[in-house]
């Protein structure tokens, strides 16, 4: 009996890969320098310096200066400061109720600050969706998204795109979070090839998001033109969604993802 509760505690303890440093790092509330084991689960906290995570079953990520994170095998849990990973066999990113996915070949950045979430994309896309699983946003190579939740006295969804007609069902991908939408409860014929700014109640189809629609304004400007500015927010499925900043780049969120290195 012993015998098996030690092979059970050792099973339980699992090495699933190393946290290493230049500088020093609190890893199971234990004080670390150089390198750290992990198991699923591992707490690990950085200092002044960065940290990197390497699992054994291929994932490198990394952690920025002062970043608290839960790493497992299949994900890595953020709950403060910065962490980038790489793809690699489904390994996401999850914090403060969103879940991060890059894409293959795809790294993804991201920074929780204040109750909000930024999203960067490197070298390929990167997925965001919510706790339900509804896919939020594709953040696309050399952007970055923020997410938060927007206020519960609004109910609606809002995106803004040029609209397209397939048979008798309408379309637009959102400017700001690039996934496709199905707009229904309204006869849009007159605002076809337009770009035009929605609201109304979000549904989620089979394969792709539906708006029942209680509002659309055709924008001026055609559609695609250069000198039409893209939308800078909108709201999906009581996420409010905004351009955010990378590498200290400026844009309308005004959220630093910083270097964050493999």
């Amino acid at each position: 009996m012993t015998l098996l509760l030690a092979l059970g505690a050792q099973a339980a303890e699992a090495v699933i890969g190393q946290a290493i440093s230049q500088g020093s790092m609190d890893v199971d509330h234990a004080l670390a320098a150089g390198i750290a084991p992990l198991s699923s689960g591992s707490v690990v906290k950085t200092a002044e310096t960065p940290g990197r995570i390497v699992l054994q079953n291929g994932m490198r990520g990394s952690l920025g200066p002062a970043s608290l994170a839960e790493v497992y095998a299949d994900r890595l849990v953020l709950q403060s400061g910065q962490a980038a990973i790489s793809a690699g066999a489904g390994y996401r990113v999850q914090a403060a109720g969103y879940t991060v996915a890059p894409a293959a070949g795809a790294q993804a950045k991201v920074e929780v600050r204040q109750g909000q979430v930024a999203v960067g994309a490197t070298n390929g896309v990167v997925s965001v969706s919510n706790q339900e699983g509804i896919l939020l946003a594709r953040v696309n190579p050399g952007a970055a998204l923020s997410f938060e939740p927007a206020p519960a006295a609004d109910p609606l969804s809002k995106v803004t795109g040029k609209l397209e007609k397939r048979g008798d069902r309408f379309f637009l991908t959102d400017e700001v979070t690039n996934v496709q939408v199905e707009l229904v409860g309204r006869n849009l014929a007159g605002d076809v090839g337009h770009r035009i700014s929605v609201a109304g109640m979000p549904k989620q189809g089979s394969d792709h998001q539906i708006l029942d629609v209680t509002q659309a304004t055709r924008l001026e400007g055609a559609a695609g033109s250069s000198t039409t500015a893209k939308a800078a927010s909108g709201i999906s499925h009581g996420t409010k969604i905004g351009l955010a900043v990378v590498g200290g780049a400026v844009a309308a969120a005004g959220v630093s993802l910083g270097a964050i290195s493999r």
